[in-house]
């Protein structure tokens, strides 16, 4: 959302408030000199646009500021893709290599400066920006794509409910209650994790393992991962992570030194679940492991239906 909406919310903020003083100032305040400006250099309309303000000269340097960070920030962002694409991929090209795109990308801009001016630049660019249409569109059909199968995977998986797992265990309704209006420590959480939620999951993955299926067991900085790969599919990650919670507001703790509660969450593949299984059995764990499981291949049914269907 941030990507698709933000830049656009200023763009449009940004041209209507400077093009609308601009109109305005052209209209009423006889200003017709910054619409001269635009016609004849385009480039140098910002800074009469801007001497025709208050502190023209302060918002000037800091236009010249924007608009250098602007081409550095640019040239760099560029010149990094540009070293991935030629490396194949590869996020630890030679820097050496980096600094050489971004020479070529200064050149080719100097000689075109040097050839035809500012519009030769321009002409270049419209030019270049033709092909680039062509792959805009194909990423606009892949953002339809990964949005398409986002909700199909949200859509596809309930929600959770350990009502099955509860009933088949011996953990009486006194015991769960007395789990719910607990407050774990950090040691209490790490210590679930370590003693019932590892051991529960460790045995799954031998299961797995066993029926000649490969999954692993990820354990790193306090959290537990089962994966199971998948060589066509996205695979299946069922994850536990410890989280911290401010005992004043019930909200997720970001000060270390504030008074806090734990639980220990569900992290798959898409996304936190947003349920805590602390105060869970090892086989309830291995429960909530089967089911996210058979949520899970109901999703790949329901995406490989669907790829089926729009093939036909």
């Amino acid at each position: 959302m941030g990507i698709l909406f933000v830049p656009t919310l200023f763009t449009f903020l940004w041209m209507t408030v400077f093009g609308n003083t601009a109109i305005d100032a052209i209209m009423h305040h006889g200003a017709t000199y910054l619409a001269d400006a635009v016609n004849s250099d385009v480039s140098i309309a910002l800074f009469k646009f801007f001497e025709h303000m208050p502190m023209g000269t302060f918002l000037s340097t800091i236009a010249v500021c924007l608009v250098a960070t602007f081409f550095v920030t640019s040239s760099d962002s560029g010149s990094l893709v540009i070293d991935n694409l030629t490396s194949g991929g590869d996020n630890d090209a030679p820097v050496w290599q980096r600094i050489f795109w971004a020479l070529m990308q200064g050149l080719v801009a100097s000689v075109l400066l040097l050839a035809g001016g500012l519009q030769a630049l321009q002409t270049a660019a419209i030019a270049s920006a033709l092909p680039f249409l062509v792959v805009m569109l194909f990423m606009c059909f892949g953002l339809f794509k990964a949005l398409q199968d986002d909700w199909l995977k949200i859509n596809s998986v309930q929600q959770h409910n350990t009502s099955v797992q509860y009933a088949k265990t011996n953990m009486t309704w006194e015991d769960r209650l007395d789990v719910l209006v607990s407050r774990p420590t950090h040691q209490d959480a790490q210590t679930f994790i370590d003693h019932v939620a590892t051991p529960a999951l460790s045995r799954v993955c031998q299961v797995f393992m066993a029926k000649g299926i490969v999954a692993d067991l990820v354990y790193l900085d306090g959290r537990v991962r089962l994966v199971i790969a998948s060589d066509e599919q996205t695979s299946f990650a069922y994850g536990l992570r410890i989280r911290a919670f401010s005992l004043s507001t019930d909200t997720e703790a970001t000060d270390e030194t504030e008074e806090a509660y734990y639980r220990v969450e569900v992290f798959l593949e898409h996304g936190g679940q947003y349920y805590d299984v602390m105060g869970y059995t090892e086989e309830q764990i291995i429960a909530d492991v089967v089911t996210q499981y058979e949520r899970y291949l109901h999703y790949l049914h329901l995406s490989s239906a669907e790829y089926i269907t729009e093939g036909n």
